[in-house]
């Protein structure tokens, strides 16, 4: 409950991420303990004698609950909360009380629940096991016919949520292939929670989104057409990353996550006034969730917050990021060829915008150069069309006698409704080499 008060345990020192998180909630960190361990204890996270000197902890009897920094098992839930009496908390359950926080539509609403559901799942059947054994005889008051009834209940809730979501999905998918057919590229923007997408989708399109200073402020897919550009874009913010999630909660929103899995291109957002090995560790990441879904082949790095650093700090930054070694080894394990290029960009202040639209024309599939000439008498409307339609990368207007020419990528159909929209007219369509 927010404003509740926690005392943090802990096998290292490490724990910004968790109260990054607990501040986010409301919640006060009342007090630390820190245990050394080269391992978690298979049944209490922390070794038995160190969990029980929790109750001797200053802080312990003023604290509403115990957060553990770390990925608990059921298990360790079970035994930390009868040993002391409290209850237990893990950086899953913390993440899973800020999607439910930033929720603000049904698509998001369901994949919450999805996740928190497939959260418990584990915990019931521990449950089960423990009421079948007697280690938890009183449990909803109804021991184990009561465990296997509302783990029964919580399966129909779950295959119901999944079948909502498919719904969903399909819709989504049949949007999306409707705007493919009309010209649009689709862009995704993915990257680390708080690495400023919502800001990057602000100024690349004028769109009135939610920009917050905090973590996973996007949760459902937005979606905004870029106005007055020289490409018929349609770009998608997304939920954020994070660090070690599991494959069941990635899969809860992967409803989400196919805006990415499925686009034309997807510019990786990172903050790179962190330190370098903080920036790698988050491409590492952002992978490794990408590679739940179909592999993204089209990608551009956009290293925002430039306006954070000095010239020479950021000159010195994207250097030790790109010639690390682990830089092209991880690309090369995802599957890519080669890394993708990398723009240095302030979403904020809008510096660095124009290099990364020509690094998008150029990342982008399926978009194949051509020239169009036209006399004065159709070079406007000419024109106008391959702004909506297609990927103008240069013009020159009529001069006198001489025809203007119009430079541009479009996608394979489009061609065909190009020729036959300008059939019988002076504009002459011809496709250039790469």
């Amino acid at each position: 409950m927010r404003g509740d008060r926690l005392l943090l345990v802990s096998l290292s020192d490490n724990t910004a991420e968790m109260e990054e998180l607990a501040g986010g909630l409301g919640y006060e960190i009342l007090g630390r303990a820190f245990f050394n361990r080269d391992n978690p204890h298979p049944r209490t996270y922390v070794g038995p004698g160190q969990a029980e000197s929790l109750l001797d902890h200053p802080e312990f009897k003023r604290a509403h609950r115990v957060l553990v920094n770390a990925d608990l098992s059921s298990r360790h839930f079970f035994n930390l909360e009868r040993l002391l009496g409290k209850e237990v908390m893990d950086r899953i359950m913390l993440i899973l009380e800020i999607f439910a926080q930033r929720s603000h539509s049904r698509e998001a609403d369901l994949q919450v629940e999805l996740a928190r559901l497939r959260f418990q799942m584990p915990v019931l059947r521990e449950w089960v096991h423990m009421a079948r054994t007697g280690e938890r005889p009183g449990f909803l008051a109804g021991g184990e016919y009561q465990v296997s009834q509302y783990y029964e209940l919580v399966q129909k809730r779950e295959r119901k949520i999944e079948r909502e979501l498919e719904k969903i999905r399909i819709q989504r998918t049949t949007r999306r292939s409707g705007r493919a057919k009309s010209g649009f590229y689709t862009v995704s923007l993915g990257g680390y929670t708080n690495s400023g997408k919502s800001t990057l989708l602000r100024s690349m399109t004028g769109a009135d989104v939610a920009v917050e200073d905090g973590l996973f402020t996007t949760l459902s897919t937005t979606t905004r057409r870029t106005e007055g550009k020289k490409m018929p874009l349609l770009i998608s913010d997304t939920v954020g990353f994070f660090r070690d999630l599991p494959p069941w909660l990635i899969e809860a929103f992967r409803s989400t996550l196919e805006a990415i899995y499925q686009a034309d291109l997807v510019l990786l957002v990172l903050d790179v006034s962190e330190d370098v090995d903080t920036v790698l560790r988050k491409v590492g990441d952002g992978l490794d969730i990408l590679s739940h879904g179909n592999r993204v082949s089209n990608m551009v790095v956009v290293l925002n917050k430039a306006d954070l650093l000095s010239r020479a700090r950021l000159d010195s930054r994207v250097m030790s990021i790109t010639s690390d070694p682990r830089w092209p080894a991880m690309w090369e394990d995802a599957g890519f060829a080669d890394p993708p290029p990398v723009v240095c960009l302030s979403a904020r202040d809008g510096d660095g915008l124009p290099e990364l639209g020509d690094a998008m024309i150029r990342a982008m599939p399926d978009a194949r150069p051509h020239r169009a000439r036209a006399g004065w008498e159709h070079f406007a409307p000419l024109q106008h069309w391959l702004m909506e339609n297609a990927i103008v990368t240069g013009f020159r207007e009529p001069i006198d006698d001489e025809d203007g020419q119009i430079t541009f990528r479009i996608r394979d159909h489009m061609v065909r409704t190009l020729m036959s929209r300008w059939k019988g007219t002076d504009v002459r369509i011809t496709p250039l080499d790469e």
